[in-house]
Order: C-alpha cells, then structure tokens, then sequence
C-alpha cells in the first residue's frame, strides 16, 4: 500500500536590481531551458527588466539547484507572468524552508508555491490586484487554482517582509517609474 508522496524541501529566492545578483547563473540556466520549450524569450532583455527593477524573478531552489521561477511585471499593473518548473519537479509537492517571508502552505505543488509567492509579493507592495498571464495550456486551472486562493492568502498580504524587495518596489512606484 503506497502512502502519501513526501513532499520535497524548496526554498524561494528573489531577484530584483541588484537583490538577488548571486542567483543570475542559475536564473539564466532555467530562462535558456524556458526559452527552447516556448521558442521565444530574451534572457539579455530579461536582464535588463531586472536591473531597472520593473520585474521580479522568484526562483524556487532544492537543495541549492535551481528548479523553477515565476516573473512578477511590475511595468504596469503588476502581472505575473512566465513559471517554469524543470518537468521532473513539476508534480511535487514542495514544503518551503529557509523562506520565513511566505508561510507554508501544506500540500502546493512547486508551481503553486511560486504562483503564491508572487501574488504575495505583488500585494505586500501595496497594489490592490495582481493579475496574471501565464502562456501555457495549464494556465486556466493555474488561474482558477489562484482565484480561489486568495481569500486565504490576504491574511499574509499585511507582513513587511522581505523588506529589502518591499522598499525598492515602493521606491520606485512612488518616482513613477512604473
């Protein structure tokens, strides 16, 4: 009798202007795989949407490997956009550590993880809606998994934390710059 997959441990890290720099190599490894299943993109592009902090990258790590990440466009309303998960991660159940910023949320894939995260970081920076353009053929059912779990995730919106990310996305929303 097979019991109950154990979930894997992940844990969540930010990219944003210079927040996060020391992940670019392992960013840039799962962009250029992102980039051959979709046939488009353009990590030097990307990058520059980074350093000028219009977008932030969250990037799921296990065990220190890069395994996924999620865009959060912050050019105009904030909009989540490209997630990637490596396919042998993607129906894993992830348990976040080492991420004090996100509670733990028992039995979400590592998608949803990031999916959250995102909408979490989106809000916390003072936008009241987030909305999303995931361009895939899951994307109705990430976005219908989304919609029903906001509710619950508006109780985590008021925490001021990673408050170094908070700071700068303020920062520039109130210059204007986006």
């Amino acid at each position: 009798m097979a019991g109950k997959p154990e979930a894997i441990k992940i844990e969540l890290k930010y990219l944003h202007g210079e927040l996060g720099k020391e992940y670019w190599r392992d960013y840039n490894m799962l962009e250029k795989k992102f980039e051959n299943v979709v046939g488009l993109g353009d990590v030097p592009a990307g990058k520059g949407y980074l350093e000028r902090v219009q977008r932030v990258n969250i990037l799921a790590l296990c065990e220190g490997k890069p395994i996924g990440f999620i865009r959060l466009d912050l050019t105009q309303l904030p909009r989540m956009g490209w997630l990637y998960v490596e396919p042998e991660f993607r129906s894993k159940t992830a348990v976040l550590e080492n991420t004090p910023w996100l509670k733990n949320e028992e039995g979400y894939k590592i998608s949803q993880q990031l999916i959250k995260a995102a909408w979490v970081i989106g809000r916390r920076a003072g936008n009241e809606k987030i909305e999303s353009a995931f361009h895939d053929e899951a994307a109705p059912k990430r976005r219908e998994w989304r919609n029903t779990q906001m509710d619950r995730w508006e109780t985590e919106v008021s925490l001021l934390e990673p408050r170094d990310l908070l700071e700068s996305i303020r920062k520039r929303s109130k210059l204007g710059m986006f």
